[in-house]
C-alpha cells in the first residue's frame, strides 16, 4: 500500500495542470472567437479606429499574413455581409475618400475600388 502514495500527488498535480490549461485555451478570446468579433471588439473598445477595422477587415479576406496576430481568430467564418459592406465603402467617396492616404493605398492594391477623390 505504501508503494502508492507517490502516484496519488503525482496524478492530482497532472489534473490541476490540465485544468489550468484547460482554462487557458477556454478564456483565450482568440481560440472562441472569429476575427471579425476580435476586430469589432477591439473598435468597440477604442484600440483601434473605424479606419483600423476596415483595414483590417480587408486583410483578413484578401491578406490575412498582414492582419496583426491578435486579430487571427480560431473559428470560421462567413464574410459574405462584410464583402457586401466593404464593397458600399470602398465605393462611396465618403468614406473611402476620409480615409488616409496609406489605407487608401492599400484598398486600392487589393480591391481595385474605381473611387475618385478630389
Amino acid at each position: 500500500m505504501t508503494r502508492y502514495k507517490p502516484i496519488i500527488p503525482m496524478i492530482l498535480g497532472i489534473l490541476l495542470v490540465l485544468a489550468f490549461i484547460s482554462f487557458l485555451v477556454i478564456t483565450n478570446p482568440n481560440r472562441t472567437s472569429a476575427t471579425p468579433d476580435l476586430i469589432q471588439r477591439a473598435f468597440d473598445k477604442g484600440e483601434i479606429t473605424a479606419e483600423q477595422k476596415w483595414l483590417y477587415l480587408t486583410y483578413a479576406v484578401y491578406e490575412d499574413e498582414s492582419l496583426p496576430a491578435r486579430f487571427r481568430g480560431k473559428v470560421p467564418w462567413e464574410a459574405t455581409s462584410l464583402l457586401s459592406e466593404m464593397d458600399v465603402a470602398m465605393h462611396s467617396p465618403s468614406v473611402f475618400c476620409s480615409m488616409s492616404p496609406y489605407v487608401q493605398s492599400e484598398f486600392q492594391r487589393l480591391l481595385k475600388p474605381d473611387t475618385i477623390c478630389d
